[in-house]
């Protein structure tokens, strides 16, 4: 933005125009005789009585935003990061847990099309973002055991809560009838 030179008659004294600029991602905080801020400082509409010209540099703040965690189905808690306008700032590690899941990553979209983000990685935020988990479906193997019978049958794998149909028994044990399957040997499974 632009701003209009002031003049002051010597002696005198008068107020600082309000601040016209503007700066993305920042706040401005006042005026000061030096860039760096290591001058004389000012506030907006300040009153002034230079005794030479002078050059008021505008003083900016990084915004700050929050950034949120969403579990996306999961449970848990997680507490909101702070993030400073333009800086890297490393992503806490996922404390979220979801039953039969992998958590995989972050991403700005709960339906994972928006930006992903792996666990601990730096991110440069422009203002306030909502991460959501992702996650994968866990997938378990089973395996059949003639438990004192003979021959052999295979295994398989499914999906967490998915429903499949067990196949047939194929072993056999002489004198014994089979009465079903369990996931303990002495059948208390």
């Amino acid at each position: 933005g632009t701003t209009v030179t002031q003049t002051v008659p010597y002696g005198e004294s008068a107020t600082l125009n309000a601040n016209s600029f503007t700066r993305t991602g920042y706040t401005f905080t006042g005026w000061n005789t030096k860039a760096d801020g290591s001058g004389t400082a000012y506030g907006d509409g300040a009153s002034i009585s230079p005794s030479s010209n002078i050059t008021l540099y505008a003083q900016w703040q990084p915004n700050t935003y929050s950034l949120s965690f969403d579990s996306n189905g999961g449970s848990g808690s997680m507490a909101s990061q702070i993030v400073t306008e333009g800086q890297a700032t490393t992503l806490k590690t996922n404390t979220f847990t979801k039953t039969g899941h992998t958590f995989t990553a972050w991403n700005t979209k709960a339906d994972g099309t928006g930006t992903a983000y792996n666990d601990g990685a730096d991110v440069t935020l422009h203002g306030n973002t909502t991460l959501y988990a992702q996650w994968t479906i866990n997938t378990y193997s089973f395996s059949f055991d003639a438990n004192g019978g003979s021959g052999s049958m295979s295994g398989g794998s499914a999906a967490y809560g998915e429903n499949i149909q067990l196949p047939g028994n194929a072993f056999t044990r002489p004198k014994y009838t089979f009465t079903g399957w369990n996931t303990k040997a002495n059948g208390s499974g």
